[in-house]
């Protein structure tokens, strides 16, 4: 068996296996008892097809992507799928891609804010819990035929929010390193910042 293929099958196992774990948790009613409690796990196995009679070419799709694990207060969860694609064609010419990512998700809140008092027509500063989040993604993919492989790794982040979270700043920075049966690396580097703002009175 192709090992690139035993490596994707390797992969879907586990997200398929880490969807039925049993996680142990404190009871909160005893002193240092334990017990089995059942956490919410979700799935999702995707087949498809696609032919297209004037290139006389078929494309066979699989991609499982699977929830790993959530924190109790659902603030933190870990994303991961895998999926292989195959081309075939009357030219006996197909290919085959391999891809995986791991996502990281995190919401996390800051208490202080600056705020304005039309009524004392004076800053002053409020305890207020504003809401920020955290993504990071680690992706990598395989093309057989072009003998290459990409692996990329991005973080973004909510940066600043308004009281009223109407004007947001978020970031981004994304790391792709490429290499190919030449022993030819390449790196690429990317930064992103987005300014969101709503315009208008309600």
């Amino acid at each position: 068996m192709n090992f690139k293929i035993f490596t994707f099958l390797l992969t879907l196992f586990a997200l398929i296996i880490s969807t039925l774990t049993i996680n142990i948790a404190p009871r909160k009613q005893t002193n240092s008892i334990e017990y089995l409690r059942r956490s919410p796990r979700q799935i999702d196995i995707n087949l498809s097809a696609e032919h297209d009679d004037k290139e006389d070419e078929t494309e066979i799709a699989l991609e499982a992507i699977a929830n790993l694990w959530r924190s109790a207060d659902s603030k933190t969860q870990i994303e991961g799928s895998a999926k292989v694609v195959h081309n075939s064609n009357a030219l006996n010419t197909g290919n085959t891609r391999f891809s995986g990512r791991l996502h990281v998700h995190h919401d996390y809140k800051r208490n202080l804010a600056l705020t304005f008092s039309e009524e004392k027509a004076d800053l002053e500063l409020n305890f207020k819990r504003l809401r920020r989040q955290f993504d990071l993604t680690l992706a990598a993919e395989h093309d057989n035929r072009q003998q290459q492989t990409d692996i990329s790794l991005e973080a973004l982040a909510n940066l600043w929010r308004s009281a009223d979270s109407k004007t947001t700043f978020d970031a981004g920075i994304k790391v792709t390193h490429s290499k190919n049966a030449y022993q030819m690396d390449n790196t690429k580097y990317k930064a992103r910042l987005d300014v969101n703002f709503e315009l208008g009175r309600k």
